[in-house]
């Protein structure tokens, strides 16, 4: 078998009140065709999700974000939603 090449692009918008952050997520994958002895599968496909959130900044390099992520549209991938929660530190 040949593994699935894909495309994939995040955008998020984001709203900053002093220590929070509110935020909306949006990403798009594109996959393209897999291959079994060179034959196609016509499995190409692709994914839209949305996800909003908010974020605690605890200090300028920590933060604390949490995301509730859901497929909206998409052909040949799983769909669903999920919640996220991302401890973030820079250092």
């Amino acid at each position: 078998t040949h593994g699935r090449d894909y495309f994939e692009c995040n955008v998020i918008v984001s709203y900053h009140l002093l220590k929070w952050r509110l935020f909306l997520q949006g990403d798009y994958k594109k996959t393209e065709q897999s291959q079994y002895y060179g034959v196609h599968q016509n499995d190409d496909g692709y994914n839209i999700a949305l996800g909003p959130g908010i974020a605690w900044i605890i200090k300028p390099n920590i933060e604390l974000d949490l995301k509730y992520d859901t497929d909206v549209d998409g052909k040949n991938e799983l769909q669903g939603q999920g919640v996220n929660i991302q401890f973030l530190w820079v250092f």
